[in-house]
């Protein structure tokens, strides 16, 4: 509350906001080298923003993109070449991929329906746009523009199994649960193994109950990560595994699942278990290692 308070009484100071802003902007352009500094960022006016329409998006200055189609974009619907959507109305068109990572339904549906006008436009629209709007909508686990794609005449046959791949990959298990029920594209191994990599325990329960395949990948990045509870569902389901999951479990300290493996698997692990949790100072799982059967199975 205090700091509330403070904040209000800074900014309603006409005086100290301004210094503020100007203080901001000092720092914008002249402490960040754009040319070698890590930090990627772009500097934009308030007029440029207008044809950069993927910004309004991310920065949810929604009334502006609104003003911006209806200034720069609805006088060339239907009226001028191919060529002229080039900029700023491909940059426009292509701003439903950014409005559906964002998951702002109400923009995806309003650029569709003004350019499915013109099919000069549309024709622009290639099918590896779809999958890329569909993919990011489902890695942010952004339910209903999924539904909508799938609806939509326009984008249903763009889908592909990418699109699972990136809902397992981020554990969305909604968005799995409704492309499992509803569509034909079957996910690949990728789903479960990047599922299991994250820690995802649900998404990797669902897609095992209901039949995906995974790789050895899947027990090994698991078993790296430390995550037992996702080691013992995927040896409960029969998956593969190698003896990198013991070396890398022991890289990463973990000494619960390796004791788990040890106990359950007959994969064993390689003289590389030891020098990783030498060199990490695991002395927990060094004396395991050294004390058990594990190193003789290499």
């Amino acid at each position: 509350m205090y700091l509330d308070n403070l904040f209000r009484t800074i900014f309603h100071n006409v005086v100290l906001r301004n210094n503020i802003f100007n203080l901001i902007s000092y720092i914008h352009t002249n402490h960040i080298n754009f040319e070698s500094s890590s930090i990627k960022a772009k500097r934009y006016t308030w007029d440029q923003l207008s044809y950069h329409p993927s910004q309004l998006i991310r920065y949810r200055l929604i009334d502006r993109f609104y003003q911006s189609f209806d200034r720069e974009i609805v006088p060339i619907l239907g009226t001028r070449s191919l060529h002229s959507y080039d900029a700023p109305g491909l940059t426009y068109l292509l701003a439903f991929i950014t409005a559906a990572s964002c998951n702002q339904l109400e923009i995806v549906k309003f650029l569709m329906n003004q350019f499915s006008r013109d099919t000069r436009a549309t024709d622009l629209i290639e099918p590896g746009h779809y999958h890329t709007a569909a993919c990011n909508a489902a890695k942010n686990g952004h339910l209903e523009i999924i539904k909508f794609f799938h609806s939509d005449p326009r984008s249903t046959n763009n889908f592909n199994e990418d699109t699972m791949h990136f809902a397992a990959s981020k554990g969305r298990l909604e968005v799995c649960q409704f492309l499992h029920a509803n569509r034909k594209e079957r996910a690949g191994i990728y789903a479960i193994d990047w599922s299991a990599e994250s820690g995802h325990y649900e998404t990797t329960k669902y897609l095992l109950e209901n039949g995906y395949q995974c790789s050895e990948h899947a027990m090994i990045h698991a078993a790296k990560n430390g995550h037992l509870q996702l080691v013992q569902l995927l040896h409960s389901h029969d998956a593969k595994c190698t003896h990198k999951a013991i070396d890398l479990a022991a890289k990463n300290g973990h000494i619960s699942v390796i004791t788990y493996l040890h106990n359950n698997r007959k994969e064993g692990c390689s003289l590389k278990a030891l020098e990783y949790a030498t060199n990490n100072k695991h002395t927990e799982v060094v004396n395991y290692l050294k004390e058990s059967s594990l190193l003789n199975t290499s």
